[in-house]
């Protein structure tokens, strides 16, 4: 079901709003009553010419235009805020990698590789799915250590 297109009035008066005329328009709309003694539906028009009103197709059109910019808009915030959450997610990332030592025993290397979980699923399924990184590896050696592991095995990440 389409959406419910707003009258050109209600189109007029939420321009005049957004552009902070409201009341303007409001105390213009009783004078021309008072003056001329119209009711509200022929004043209202009448005031809506002297402030730009044009035409029908002319208020759709400002109004169209106004909702690409506010989706536009919309849609930049949302990728910005997107671009923000990844960069944070990549920064952690990196600080968790800086703070591993470079080196460490050969003996403890092995044994915690031996003893990690991806290890014990390598054992039961010789084709399981290894991650290509974690964070829980605890140095960098350990690191290309396990990635060599995965690509002896012929495991994919």
């Amino acid at each position: 079901m389409s959406e419910k297109k707003h009258t050109v009035c209600k189109l007029f008066v939420e321009r005049i709003t957004r552009e902070g005329r409201l009341e303007e328009w409001k105390r213009t709309v009783a004078d021309v009553q008072v003056e001329t003694g119209q009711g509200f539906g022929q004043a209202r028009w009448e005031v809506m010419r002297r402030m730009g009103y044009v035409s029908p197709g002319d208020e759709r059109r400002r109004h169209e235009r106004l909702q690409a910019a506010e989706e536009a808009e919309e849609t930049a915030v949302v990728d910005q805020a997107a671009k923000e959450t990844q960069a944070r997610a990549e920064l952690e990332f990196e600080e968790a990698l800086n703070q591993l030592p470079t080196d460490a025993d050969p003996k403890v290397e092995i044994n915690w590789i031996r003893n990690h979980p991806a290890m014990a699923r390598i054992r039961l399924c010789p084709r399981t799915t290894w991650p290509a990184s974690s964070p829980s590896l605890p140095n960098l050696r350990r690191i290309s250590v396990a990635a060599e592991w995965r690509n002896w095995f012929g495991l994919q990440t």
